[in-house]
């Protein structure tokens, strides 16, 4: 028995029935369960981003530490304007990430034997400068008499579209300690 093409036996068109309604109601079912998950890898997919803008914002905080101190460190002698353009030059680095909450300070360190370090004169971006006097103490094998050192700070208040509830103003930052290239303190004058 010759049959055409195009038909199929009963029993064969029943089942062809049955798989296609079986696949009607499955693509309803992949519907209904990519609507559920979407949410959750929505949050994920922001909840990454967050983490990578975190993670940028750290690294470009410890680029600008140390590009200040340097900067800083290839001085004899700074003038306010000076200064002023070197901390300026920190929302460049910050760039394209909002500079409002970044805090940027630069001070020179007279170390002694005891491992403390004496601000001789300190500078802030949007944010306060050391006490001029006050004493901090230094990393360990820093301790050495009559050496002067740049300390250049920097922090930024990271605030996560997402997961602010958990995580509020994450601190951000580095520190970074920097011998002058003249070996000896720089001048400050206004």
């Amino acid at each position: 028995m010759i049959r055409s093409a195009g038909r199929l036996p009963h029993g064969l068109r029943r089942v062809a029935i049955m798989l296609a309604m079986a696949a009607r109601r499955c693509e309803g079912i992949a519907a209904i369960e990519f609507a559920l998950v979407l949410p959750a890898l929505l949050l994920l997919a922001l909840g990454i981003s967050q983490i990578g803008a975190a993670v940028v914002i750290q690294t470009k905080m410890r680029a600008t530490s140390s590009t200040i101190g340097q900067i800083v460190s290839q001085y004899q002698t700074i003038t306010d304007s000076d200064m002023s353009m070197i901390l300026g030059a920190a929302n460049a680095i910050i760039s394209p990430y909002a500079t409002a909450p970044a805090s940027i300070v630069v001070s020179l360190l007279a170390a002694d034997s005891t491992g403390s370090g004496t601000v001789v004169w300190s500078s802030a971006l949007q944010g306060q400068s050391r006490t001029i006097g006050s004493r901090l103490t230094l990393p360990a094998g820093m301790a050495m008499d009559n050496v002067f050192y740049i300390l250049g700070e920097s922090s930024y208040s990271f605030t996560p579209m997402v997961g602010s509830a958990f995580f509020k103003n994450l601190q951000l930052g580095d520190r970074i300690y920097v011998s002058p290239r003249s070996g000896t303190a720089i001048v400050r004058t206004p």
